[in-house]
């Protein structure tokens, strides 16, 4: 092999060695970019409530929650703008911890209820023994509450992702989250092998058929000539 051959060679090996990204491979880094520390969030919010049900699990003194009532379903006006409500059914809200002596009638809290039961619903009053009222905007009946059980204040929702974040949180959240980002990173590389494969095999089969002819071509070379040979004797 002379040096221009090795060359050609060296140039080939390090072109193959190199990583070489499809618009798909690309696609599937950003989403697990995205979807992994969205899922590492949600695992640390499980463990803890798996920790500490009495409480709401909170990281950086925050927490995410998910709205399963109509209590303080939103009541829009003509023009738009909400005039009673603050959220609703299937939104996904974000609240922070607060100390209870910063809390001003209006305020809209999360507490825990004696049953387990965390609930959201605004502030209507403060009573003399240091308790709270508390009711929800479309209901009429109001709750007395105490301090301790309060457990945040209401800050932000986002509308309509309650259901999607309990199912990242779920098995079957994971696994999509996890798995639909892998398989597009991972198999435009399966397909773009699979393909050189069928490249390699077709011209496997190709050469090979070229040999056999080339064999039948000397055998028939060697057959007339044997036989001009013979022809010849005679």
């Amino acid at each position: 092999m002379n040096n221009q051959e090795k060359k050609q060679l060296n140039k080939e090996v390090k072109s193959n060695s190199k990583l070489q990204l499809t618009p798909l491979n690309i696609i599937g880094i950003i989403l697990i970019a995205v979807c992994l520390p969205l899922i590492i969030i949600d695992l640390i919010f499980v463990f803890k409530a798996a920790a500490n049900p009495d409480q709401v699990p909170m990281v950086f003194n925050g927490a995410l929650l998910t709205i399963d009532s109509d209590s303080m379903t939103i009541t829009r006006g003509e023009n738009g703008e909400i005039i009673n409500g603050a959220f609703n059914k299937g939104d996904l809200i974000y609240i922070k911890k607060v100390d209870v002596k910063d809390l001003v009638e209006g305020d809209i809290v999360t507490y825990r209820a004696p049953d387990g039961v965390f609930v959201t619903h605004r502030i209507v009053g403060f009573l003399d023994d240091g308790n709270l009222e508390l009711a929800g905007d479309v209901l009429h009946s109001v709750e007395t509450i105490e301090p301790s059980w309060i457990q945040g204040v209401y800050v932000m929702r986002f509308a309509e992702l309650g259901h999607i974040a309990e199912f990242i949180g779920s098995p079957w959240g994971l696994l999509v989250m996890l798995g639909v980002p892998a398989l597009i990173l991972f198999i435009p590389d399966f397909f773009k092998k699979k393909k050189e494969q069928d490249k390699e095999k077709i011209k496997t089969l190709e050469l090979q058929a070229e040999l056999q002819k080339l064999r039948e071509e000397k055998e028939a070379l060697e057959k007339a000539k044997e036989a001009e040979s013979a022809s010849q004797e005679n």
